[in-house]
């Protein structure tokens, strides 16, 4: 693909991944689960880039129907990312005793935020066949799984509907796991991403690499193209995980904090926030491994083991008749500490400044897309004389 001109673009943007996927530029936006990120897509992938729709949480009609909107407003390649298992072992039901517990456990901050402490559990798991069956039928450009290898028959529909695989993989064995499934593309996921570890073979607390210790390794075990995610939000990162193999990157917390990404204004402070110098792997928040702040919330709850647990998300019990979830109700105190320290704010390891606050995610991708097309001059600058690239 050409950048401008007649002028083939220097090899580490023509990658792999970008002549496979169509796409300008190997950066691709990272899938937020539970965030608006509608707008984002459709800007990242006119771009250049590769814009996703964190489709987890959206049951089959509300997926069609957003990714009717991306394609109203791009007609360049975009993704959709899914959520193969919902829950590890054990912790498809939880069972009601779990849930008064936890509610318990929580009373004191819905005391402290003024808000009536839940009833129940209101439940956002969607059925994962029903999502793949709408991503398919809507013959999406690009689809992502994590948490696991989907049924053959989905591999073979995708296969033969020409719709490009990504898996997501956190060790070595899960990358070759996924090559031998027939992914197109393995995403090598490192400890430092924010959000869930999409651990699938062993347990997330047992599957915690670097990512640039990750991706040589997954790049020389497996023959399709690598895409390294985890930590990466500038172009330094992006230059090395491309001069350590990776065909493209994935960039999360950098796009989240941009305010096309729909994320709440507290949400987006919180990320250039000091407090967002210091994550913590917890699972104190759904029961599964996430990377969040190590505000109140987590520090209060972690369990501490590592494992996985059926663990109701605060964020999803709902008080009595409808009302305020905890997030919910901590995001109204307008920013306050007590607001933040009692939210639950996913993001990566990464270089944090403002430029992720002040900036939308046009100046963000444009400011790596120049990079990587020579804007600062990478060849001469970041990569040995006469390498060959």
């Amino acid at each position: 693909m050409r950048a401008s001109g007649s002028e083939a673009p220097p090899a580490w943007i023509s990658t792999r991944v970008t002549r496979e996927l169509g796409i300008s530029y190997p950066i691709i936006q990272g899938p937020f689960a539970g965030v608006p990120t509608h707008r984002l897509t459709t800007l990242v992938s006119n771009m250049g880039g590769l814009g996703c729709i964190g489709a987890h949480g959206l049951d089959g009609s509300a997926l069609s129907e957003a990714i009717g909107q991306v394609r109203e407003e791009t007609s360049r390649p975009f993704a959709v990312n899914l959520w193969v298992s919902t829950s590890d072992p054990g912790g498809a039901q939880v069972r009601s005793e779990e849930i008064a517990r936890r509610i318990s456990c929580l009373a004191s901050y819905y005391d402290e935020l003024g808000v009536t402490s839940p009833v129940g559990l209101h439940s956002n798991i969607q059925d994962f066949d029903r999502q793949v069956r709408a991503a398919i039928d809507s013959r999406v450009p690009v689809l992502s799984f994590t948490f696991g290898i989907p049924p053959l028959e989905v591999m073979d529909e995708c296969r033969r509907l020409d719709i490009p695989t990504l898996g997501t993989a956190t060790t070595v064995d899960e990358a070759r796991a996924l090559e031998q499934a027939g992914f197109d593309l393995v995403v090598a996921s490192g400890m430092e991403a924010g959000g869930h570890r999409g651990s699938f073979l062993r347990s997330a607390a047992d599957s915690l690499t670097g990512i640039f210790s990750l991706i040589p390794q997954v790049v020389d075990s497996v023959k399709v193209p690598v895409i390294a995610a985890g930590g990466i939000a500038d172009g330094r990162a992006i230059a090395a995980a491309i001069c350590l193999g990776a065909d493209a990157v994935i960039v999360g917390t950098a796009f989240l904090a941009c305010a096309e990404s729909g994320a709440s204004e507290a949400y987006r402070a919180a990320l250039v926030s000091k407090a967002a110098g210091n994550t913590r792997l917890t699972n104190a928040l759904t029961g599964r491994m996430a990377r969040a702040i190590d505000n109140r919330l987590v520090s209060e709850n972690d369990i501490g083991d590592g494992r996985s647990y059926a663990v109701p998300d605060p964020a999803r019990l709902d008080s009595n008749g409808g009302g305020p979830c905890l997030d919910r109700a901590a995001g109204r105190v307008n920013g306050s500490l007590g607001g933040a320290e009692l939210k639950h704010h996913s993001l990566d390891q990464s270089c944090r400044t403002d430029d992720l606050a002040n900036s939308g995610s046009r100046y963000l991708l444009s400011k790596h897309g120049q990079s990587l097309a020579g804007g600062v001059t990478m060849d001469r600058d970041l990569f040995p004389k006469g390498a060959a690239l």
